[in-house]
């Protein structure tokens, strides 16, 4: 018996990680980890994408190892 698995995607092809990465290129303070606070779209993004921002992956709590 297989195992059927899903093909890889990359991030970029998810929507609007495109945009957000042409506007990183071309505006370097935009890619920087503080650009969250000022470029809100950042976290919407992520959280349209995986339900949770920067953030709340930074504070869900972690196993041990």
């Amino acid at each position: 018996m297989s195992i059927r698995t899903a093909p890889l995607r990359r991030l970029i092809d998810l929507p609007g990680v495109k945009d957000l990465e042409f506007r990183a290129v071309m505006k370097r303070d935009f890619a920087e980890p503080e650009a969250r606070m000022e470029f809100p779209e950042i976290d919407a993004c992520a959280h349209a994408l995986f339900g949770l921002t920067n953030d709340d992956a930074e504070s869900a709590v972690r196993p041990a190892d």
